[in-house]
Order: C-alpha cells, then structure tokens, then sequence
C-alpha cells in the first residue's frame, strides 16, 4: 500500500470515521522479528521540501529544549543520485513508495548557544520575517529547498542513519 502525500491544511481538519482507517496494531505486532526492516534514509543531495505545520517543542534527554520541524520531501535535486533514491523508496518487498512519502525531521536546540544554527535555517529559506516566530509563521505551506547529509546517532548503533539537514535555500 502506497503511502500518500500529505497535502498542506490550514486548519486542523477531523474525520469522525479515523478509527476505521487506523492500521490493525495486533496485525503490525505479529509479523516475525526478522521480516521487520529500518526504513532506508534518503540520499545525500538537495530537496524540495514544504513545511506543513508548525514545529513542535520538546526536550532533549539533556532537558534542553528544542524545535523539531517536520520537512516533506517534494521532489529531488539533480545532484541526488537516481538510483540510490530509487533503493531509498523501494521497500523489501519490492514495492516503491512514492518521494512525497519521505519525511526529514530537523530539530534545533533552544538555547542561547543554539539560535545562530536556527538563524541560519531560516534565513536559508528565503522567507522574510524579523524575528525568528515571524519567519517560521511565514514559512507555513511555503516550498524550499535543503542540502540533505546523513547523521549516525551518538547512541543506537551505527546502522541507525538519518537525513540531517546541513543547510536550507530558497526554492
């Protein structure tokens, strides 16, 4: 089954009939340990990316707080290369999702120390604002473009690799 695309909403939109279309838990929880694979990450390269909601706030096991943006992938620059995207989309069992099914997310670290690296994502961007809340208000449902590079977790195992965004750029 194919994953679909998530189109932008400017307002939070509630389907009365979301418990039917909930996947069987107990089903994803029976299938056999050895069939279950990390999904692979997109290759390095530029994207064409769109912001679709605003960015949550959490925390760091640390405690620092921190913005997690949510990128969807549009489409592939020309430096991508095709057929590790294609391996990038292929699922082991031989099916092909379709790019806008790839999510990247970025998270930025809210301290004082951190603002110059969320500074530089925004202004990036191309979007215009004066303040770091303005420029993401109006980043919303906008299009841009990211340098893609892969990150390896400090914890978790090498085999673990992320798309990491290295820097952002007008669309």
């Amino acid at each position: 089954m194919a994953i679909q695309p998530r189109r932008p909403q400017t307002e939070p939109q509630y389907d009365e009939n979301l418990e039917e279309e909930m996947p069987e838990f107990s089903a994803l929880l029976d299938v056999p340990l050895k069939d279950i694979e990390r999904p692979k990450p997109i290759p390095v390269g530029t994207y064409t990316v769109i912001m679709t909601e605003m960015p949550k706030q959490g925390k760091y096991s640390t405690g620092t707080p921190f913005l997690r943006f949510v990128l969807h992938v549009v489409a592939a620059g020309p430096d991508v290369h095709e057929q590790s995207l294609l391996n990038s989309l292929t699922k082991p069992s031989g099916e092909t999702v379709p790019l806008s099914s790839k999510v990247i997310y970025q998270n930025f670290g809210l301290t004082e120390d951190a603002m110059p690296f969320l500074k530089d994502f925004l202004v990036g961007t191309g979007i215009k604002g004066k303040s770091s809340n303005e420029i993401i208000g109006n980043l919303l449902n906008q299009e841009f473009k990211v340098y893609v590079i892969h990150d390896v977790p400090r914890t978790g195992g090498s085999d673990r690799i992320f798309p990491k965004v290295q820097r952002s750029m007008p669309a």
